[in-house]
């Protein structure tokens, strides 16, 4: 079976891109002493990996075709060509 080990946590909007985390990390997110927010003081979220891996249908190998996905789908490490609009040399 192929998977790919690591924590993806991926956000509503993909305006911001997820996290990918290695297999062995727990995060943990905790509401600090002075927080303004409606949780309560020591509440944590707390994420790791689950014990049962997703099943993943490969091309070429798992971890080509996962870093090739994000690379497409979420453009990862692509830059926008800029046009120049300053102004030019005779």
């Amino acid at each position: 079976m192929n998977k790919v080990p690591g924590i993806l946590i991926c956000p509503h909007s993909l305006s911001f891109r997820p996290l990918i985390l290695p297999e062995h990390v727990t995060l943990r997110v905790q509401v600090p002493f002075n927080s303004r927010g409606h949780a309560w003081v020591g509440d944590a979220l707390v994420c790791s990996m689950a014990p049962w891996p997703v099943p993943t249908a490969c091309l070429v190998d798992s971890t080509s075709d996962f870093l090739c996905s994000i690379h497409e789908d979420l453009h990862w490490n692509l830059r926008k060509t800029q046009s120049f609009d300053g102004p030019r040399d005779s």
